[in-house]
């Protein structure tokens, strides 16, 4: 995801991505005006193409 994408869901992505991503739970709370990150048919797709394929 595009850091400007990003910062729409995390506030700061710089600051997220350094110090919170992979390392720390967060809550995020963004805007409910937000579209969401992925529509229908972009997880249609995922899941079509292998999203849940082992060995995940």
């Amino acid at each position: 995801m595009p850091k400007p994408h990003l910062a729409r869901w995390v506030g700061d992505a710089d600051a997220f991505l350094d110090v919170t991503w992979r390392r720390q739970p967060a809550v995020h709370r963004p805007d409910p005006a937000l579209p969401p990150p992925l529509t229908l048919a972009n997880l249609d797709t995922l899941l079509e193409t292998g999203l849940l394929h082992s060995p995940y």
